[in-house]
């Protein structure tokens, strides 16, 4: 259950933020009702992470490192501020809402690359990061940026998924994933209707999510891994005694 709201918390925390680049570049209206309605849930998701993991010596979700005080942190100063931002329209509040944002993206996928050195999980194409750029990008209609981050997912994805993974669904689905956002960054440079946008934006988050979800499984083998090593080192050192 745990697992499963950091996922929500993780991949809202891009759309939050896309949303408030949105609006402030009067690309698109955004609701402040349904915003402050997926920030409550968005927020809730990680503040309860917080009270389980506090709980709980789990390497993935320990929130008891600076790294992870910074998130919770910026997430709240983001909360705070796009809330004002989205109510009042003020430049300011845009401005900071901007600059947290950064910080709350960067922050969250700071404390999975300092749990997991693995290049697979650095450099992964679901890091939140990416994803708000990328969501940013789509939504106020920027074809360049949106190109540019997409190449860099497809390139993770041919690296690590379809070159090296030796799962048949993992290689299907990026190949699609690939396949659409080729197929996305082509029509930004032909406007999209706004039914189309709609469409769009909903496969293309139902295609974060599946990435956001194989994230959280490569993750968690990795800890598979290291709790094993952790028992051969300790099989080794009671022979050794």
């Amino acid at each position: 259950m745990c697992e499963g709201m950091l996922i929500f918390a993780s991949l809202a925390s891009s759309v939050l933020f896309a949303l408030c680049f949105s609006a402030w570049n009067y690309s698109r209206e955004v609701s402040p009702v349904f915003y402050l309605g997926l920030l409550l849930l968005t927020v809730f998701g990680f503040v309860f992470n917080y009270l389980r993991s506090s709980k709980s010596d789990n390497r993935i979700t320990n929130l008891r490192k600076p790294a992870n005080t910074m998130k919770i942190v910026a997430i709240i100063l983001f909360a705070v501020l796009s809330s004002v931002a989205v109510l009042t329209k003020i430049e300011l509040f845009w401005i900071l809402t901007f600059a947290t944002g950064i910080i709350m993206l960067v922050s969250i996928d700071t404390i999975y690359n300092n749990t997991d050195k693995r290049y697979l999980i650095r450099y992964h194409n679901a890091q939140v990061f990416l994803t708000g750029l990328m969501l940013a990008s789509f939504m106020i209609s920027e074809p360049l940026p949106f190109v540019f981050i997409s190449i860099l997912k497809t390139l993770y994805l041919l690296g690590f998924k379809v070159f090296r993974r030796h799962n048949l669904y993992e290689k299907l689905f990026s190949i699609v994933y690939i396949l659409f956002l080729g197929i996305v960054s082509y029509g930004l440079f032909n406007s999209f209707s706004d039914v189309h946008f709609v469409v769009v934006l909903t496969i293309l988050l139902i295609f974060e999510l599946g990435m956001r979800i194989i994230f959280y499984f490569d993750l968690s083998a990795g800890k598979s891994v290291f709790e094993l090593s952790e028992e051969s080192e300790l099989t080794r050192n009671e022979k050794a005694s």
